[in-house]
């Protein structure tokens, strides 16, 4: 049998920088089968690189003067020195002059008081020289717009213009819940890349704006929804219970989020990123993916476990309260059910009063209560669709008066007085009382305490705008 021979490279390269060639060879013996196989040639390692033996404690120096441009202008100047990549503050003492320490290069001096500006280019400076830079300072350029499409009025969304990398000027929006904005002071000419940051929006980026700009309009984007489900047959009942989702690895702020009854889900205003890793447990199934986030737009639904239908319309039912009797002021309804309730206020007046989107059920507890009526319960049968509730307003009348007793009463033992159509309205107010009655009652009741038997008490007949005076007197 023939060795397998060892190919080493004539011109060893470093590995890195190109591909491995692949030599093939063939190893044989008379009566076993022949195979082949592939042999990498040695590579040598390349020389060890030379070590830079620049001084790293090198240090140079930018000093000089600010000049007002107006004498108008008393602000205190600053001076921002950078690089390309950060920004230095330079020291300035009350006469303007500034200086700066740092290590060779080249920089950019802005200087900057109120809305005026100056700026300088320092190039190569090298290695303890001193450079001296004069900025005199003049009005600036501005970039004005209006910002649209947030969540909300756009009263204060904060704004940053960067150029070269370094952030040189922020404002707000106007609070005139119109969006509008100004940027001051900024370089005539310069190009700046402004930054928009409004909560519930994305975060967005317009490049390259030349100073002085007018009537920019900015349309801020909506944070991404996803939406999602786990396949299931019809009628059959969802296994899936929580998702949560990790933004870079730490957990989303927001609590978890549930599968509803179609077994699917809806997560509105994720995280303004470029993926997310959404988790998703139940009976029986654990979930982990990573979804990717468009840069405008929602991600595409995600099927945890196809297929995933379309959910079947959920059946609903309204009620709309019919009254007569000239019910005035608002009327406050309220359902309870077995799968859950719904409440509603309108004034019959002006507007139906109608309780939409409940689920068709049987025996649903209606509880009308309109404003100068008398309070009443229904039960019925909601069925699909609009289903109808008749109420007659029965007038109330306002009773007050006082109960008066020799014997010994406190307010701890009694009394108690009611209407007596309606024992719910059992009031207490020490000896004084006043009580909303049916325009038909023609009696009260009344207990001195709980150990007394509830006595009536006749009162005048009258209209629902008069009110009746009652002088109970007790021996």
């Amino acid at each position: 049998m023939t060795g397998i021979e060892a190919l080493r490279a004539r011109h060893p390269k470093v590995a890195s920088d190109v591909e491995a060639p692949t030599e093939t060879v063939e190893e044989a013996s008379s009566p076993a089968p022949r195979f082949v196989g592939t042999v990498a040639p040695i590579i040598e390692p390349a020389p060890p690189k030379a070590i830079a033996t620049a001084n790293p404690m090198a240090m140079a120096k930018i000093h000089g003067r600010v000049l007002p441009g107006s004498a108008q202008n008393t602000s205190e100047p600053t001076v921002a020195i950078a690089d390309g990549d950060r920004e230095y503050e330079a020291a300035v003492d009350d006469d303007g002059n500034f200086q700066m320490n740092l290590p060779p290069g080249s920089y950019t001096v802005t200087a900057r008081a109120g809305d005026e500006v100056a700026e300088a280019e320092v190039k190569d400076l090298a290695e303890d020289e001193d450079r001296e830079v004069t900025l005199v300072l003049a009005r600036g350029a501005m970039i004005e717009g209006r910002v649209d499409g947030c969540d909300g009025p756009c009263a204060e969304v904060p704004i940053t213009a960067k150029t070269a990398g370094t952030q040189v000027q922020s404002s707000l929006t106007s609070s005139e819940l119109t969006g509008v904005f100004k940027l001051e002071g900024l370089m005539p000419g310069r190009k700046y890349d402004l930054v928009f940051q409004a909560d519930g929006s994305r975060r967005l980026v317009v490049r390259g704006v030349a100073a002085p700009k007018r009537d920019l309009v900015v349309t801020m984007e909506s944070l991404p929804t996803l939406s999602g489900g786990f396949g299931i047959e019809r009628g059959e009942k969802c296994p899936m219970e929580s998702i949560s989702i990790t933004v870079g690895g730490q957990q989303w702020p927001r609590p978890d989020e549930s599968f509803d009854r179609s077994c699917r889900f809806k997560i509105e205003d994720l995280s303004d990123a470029e993926s997310v890793h959404v988790r998703a447990t139940g009976k029986g199934w654990h979930f982990e993916v990573d979804v990717a986030i468009p840069a405008h737009g929602d991600p595409p639904f995600l099927c945890l476990h196809p297929p995933c239908r379309e959910p079947e319309p959920e059946v609903e039912a309204s009620l709309q309260i019919i009254f007569s009797g000239s019910p005035t002021g608002p009327v406050r309804v309220w359902t309870v059910s077995s799968n859950g309730g719904a409440e509603t206020s309108c004034d019959p007046a002006s507007e139906p009063c109608i309780l939409s989107k409940l689920k068709p059920a049987a025996g649903v507890k209606v509880h009308v209560t309109p404003s100068l009526c008398e309070s009443r319960n229904f039960t019925v049968d909601l069925q699909q669709g609009t289903n109808t509730l008749a109420f007659h307003c029965q007038q109330l009348r306002r009773i007050q008066g006082m109960l008066r007793s020799n014997g010994d009463l406190t307010a701890a033992s009694g009394p108690h007085v009611r209407c007596s159509s309606d024992r719910a309205s059992q009031a207490a107010y020490d000896f004084f009382f006043v009580l909303e009655c049916p325009l038909r009652q023609a009696s009260i009741e009344y207990q001195l305490s709980p150990k007394h038997p509830w006595q009536a008490v006749a009162i005048k007949p009258g209209d629902a705008d008069s009110i009746a005076f009652v002088d109970i007197a007790v021996d």
